[in-house]
C-alpha cells in the first residue's frame, strides 16, 4: 500500500506542477497511448531478450512483493531465535547427533513443523540444516563458519536481487529509447539504432562469435573479466593480502590498476577476433 500511495504522490507532483505552470496536458494525452506503445514496447522487449525466461518470471514475482510489503515480522525473527534455541539445547544436552532427523528431513521435523514460517521459506531451512550438519561432522571453528556464511548470505542476496538489477538496466536505456521515439516521431523517419552487449565473464569473450550474431558492438567490463580471470573478489584481496603480494613481488603491479595481457588482454583480443 505504501508503494501505491507514493507512485500516487509522484504523479500527482509532477503533473500538477505541469498544470500549475500553465501547460496543458491534451497536448500530453494525445501522445501518451503511442509514446508508451514505442518506448515502453522497446523497453519490454529488450528486457525479454537480454534475461532468462527465469530471470523474466522471477522479475515479475517481484513486483507481487513490492506491493505485499515487508516479508519479515517480528513473528518470523522471534520464531527462528526459538527455533535455534530449541536446536541449541537439544545439541548441547544429546548430542548433535540428535539434530539429523530434524536436519535431514525438515518437513517431518517436529521442531520446523512448531515454526510453519521458517518452514516455508526454503533458503532458511536450507542454511539451518546445511550448517547444522556442519556441526555434526565436526566443522566447528566459528570463523571458518562465519565465513562460510557470509558468502552464502552474499550469493543469495545478488540472486534474489538480480530481477531489480535487470529491471534496473532496463530503466537505464529508457532515456535513449525516448530520444529516439522522439527523433523518430519529430522527422517521420526510421532512426537507426545498435543494440550492444558488455563482454564481463570469460565464457562471453570465448563465445563471442555467437554473442555477434544478436549484438552490434562490444564493450568490456575488465574489472570483472580481471575478478573472473583471476578467481578472486578485488574487494576481498585488496582489503586483505593484496598488498603483500605487491610487498614480496608475486604481483609486480595490481591487475585491476593495469590491464593483464597476457590474461585479461587476450580474453579481450579472442573476443574481438570472434566478433568480427
Amino acid at each position: 500500500m505504501l508503494t501505491i500511495g507514493g507512485l500516487v504522490f509522484l504523479l500527482v507532483c509532477v503533473f500538477g506542477s505541469y498544470v500549475l505552470s500553465g501547460g496543458s496536458l491534451e497536448p500530453l494525452m494525445e501522445a501518451m497511448p503511442f509514446e508508451l506503445l514505442t518506448i515502453g514496447g522497446a523497453a519490454i522487449g529488450t528486457f525479454v531478450m537480454s534475461n532468462s525466461l527465469h530471470d523474466v518470471k522471477h522479475t515479475l514475482a517481484g513486483f507481487k512483493k513490492i506491493l505485499k510489503g515487508a516479508a519479515f515480522k517480528k513473528s518470523h525473527y522471534v520464531d527462528l531465535l526459538s527455533l535455534m534455541f530449541f536446536f541449541t539445547r537439544l545439541a548441547t544436552s544429546k548430542g548433535t547427533m540428535a539434530l539429523e532427523p530434524h536436519i535431514e528431513a525438515p518437513a517431518n521435523s517436529t521442531a520446523f513443523q512448531k515454526f510453519p514460517q521458517i518452514l516455508a521459506n526454503h533458503h532458511a531451512t536450507d542454511m539451518i540444516c546445511d550448517y547444522l550438519r556442519m556441526l555434526g561432522m565436526n566443522a566447528d571453528d566459528p570463523h571458518q563458519i562465519e565465513d562460510l556464511m557470509g558468502r552464502e548470505l552474499k550469493k543469495t542476496l545478488h540472486e534474489e536481487l538480480h530481477g531489480a538489477h535487470a529491471l534496473q538496466s532496463m530503466a537505464d536505456g529508457l532515456p535513449a529509447l525516448g530520444i529516439v521515439a522522439a527523433v523518430a516521431a519529430e522527422t517521420g523517419q526510421d532512426v537507426e539504432t545498435l543494440i550492444g552487449t558488455m563482454i564481463e565473464i570469460p565464457r562471453a569473450a570465448l563465445t563471442a562469435g555467437q554473442i555477434a550474431g544478436a549484438a552490434d558492438f562490444f564493450s568490456f567490463g575488465t574489472n570483472d573479466l580481471t575478478q573472473m580471470g583471476w578467481g578472486f573478489s578485488r574487494d576481498d584481496v585488496e582489503a586483505s593480502f593484496f598488498s603483500r603480494y605487491l610487498d614480496l613481488g608475486i604481483f609486480g603491479v595490481s591487475p585491476f590498476e593495469s590491464l593483464d595481457r597476457e590474461g585479461v588482454g587476450r580474453l579481450v583480443r579472442i573476443a574481438v577476433e570472434e566478433g568480427h
